[in-house]
């Protein structure tokens, strides 16, 4: 029963850490342009390119091994072995800023702000990356979704 319960909690932290990756991205950008909202899924694709060329970028000069460390053998294997900072966090608390925004509710905005929360609770807890990653990304997100509003 134990393993089992184990098991579930494993499963949970994983779906939560997904929420913060490349695929649900990709599919708000087309259920915006879908729905026909254009602009607003422009913004998107922006922000998701601005948030991986920061990332690439910082990884390309500073290398931080992951707290489970990652063997690499390329260069572009030792940029996601490197674990500063964070793009899932990064990427969700950009993107709780901007659909809090446009959303025009501040409910809408703080769960959005704890579900972007729970994602780096969930790359720390899955030894990706540490406080110092997660919260690093966290900022940086809010800092391009505070840039990209006004667009």
């Amino acid at each position: 029963m134990r393993e089992v319960a184990r098991k579930a909690r494993q499963e949970f932290v994983n779906e939560i850490t997904s929420m913060g990756g490349t695929m649900p991205y990709l599919l708000l950008i087309l259920l915006g342009l879908a729905l026909g909202h254009t602009g607003e899924a422009a913004i998107l694709a922006l922000g998701y390119a601005l948030t991986l060329s920061i990332v690439i970028g910082i990884k390309i000069f500073y290398f931080k091994p992951r707290p489970e460390p990652i063997a690499y053998r390329s260069f572009y294997g030792k940029m996601w072995a490197s674990s500063f900072p964070s793009l899932h966090a990064m990427r969700t608390f950009m993107l709780a800023m901007l659909l809090g925004t446009w959303s025009g509710s501040w409910k809408a905005h703080a769960i959005l702000l704890v579900l972007a929360s729970l994602v780096a609770w969930s790359r720390v807890k899955l030894g990706k990356h540490d406080w110092v990653d997660v919260t690093a990304g966290g900022a940086m997100g809010i800092i391009v979704g505070l840039a990209l509003r006004p667009l």
